[in-house]
């Protein structure tokens, strides 16, 4: 049963997240401004790898999810197959006054707004070394280092936006 399975959110950020009926679900946020997203990310990724967890999600800033079965979809589509060990998925893009549904393709990625979730057997392929595009490049650094990146094809996360599209 995936309710058995760890997760922990790490956040781009302090604005809290939608509720979640996921009951193994811990969520840390960047609380530190002086550390660079990069900087935040890398050190809980080192310092979870001595305590783990079974799943890791990172969430760039303004992140938020979609529904309160996000986290209980993605991991079920985890465990639907063992070789998966790196996903993506759709977003919503919120802008002020509408929405906008945005595939996510995992092996042409335009924009740095995708969450990332991993498996903590794939948590020391994750580098997020570049101060730009910091989430496109650690994903073509995961796939670099030999791990295919999965695609749920469903919006789970949401990204808002400041003004219009």
């Amino acid at each position: 049963m995936s309710e058995s399975k760890s997760v922990l959110a790490i956040v781009c950020g302090n604005q809290p997240l939608k509720e979640q009926v996921y009951n193994n679900l811990s969520i840390t946020y960047q609380t530190d401004s002086i550390k660079s997203e990069s900087e935040y990310l890398n050190s809980m990724s080192n310092t979870e790898s001595s305590s783990l967890k079974d799943f890791y999600c990172f969430l760039p800033n303004a992140c938020d999810f979609t529904n309160d079965d996000s986290i209980t979809k993605m991991i079920n589509f985890f465990n639907s197959n063992d070789s998966i060990g790196v996903a993506i998925c759709d977003n919503i893009y919120q802008y002020n006054g509408f929405s906008s549904y945005q595939y996510t393709h995992p092996n042409v990625l335009d924009n740095n707004d995708t969450a990332i979730c991993v498996r903590s057997s794939v948590l020391d392929a994750i580098d997020f070394s570049s101060e730009e595009n910091i989430f496109q490049k650690c994903l073509y650094n995961i796939n670099q280092k030999g791990h295919i990146i999965f695609h749920l094809a469903e919006p789970l996360f949401t990204i808002k936006k400041e003004g219009s599209a």
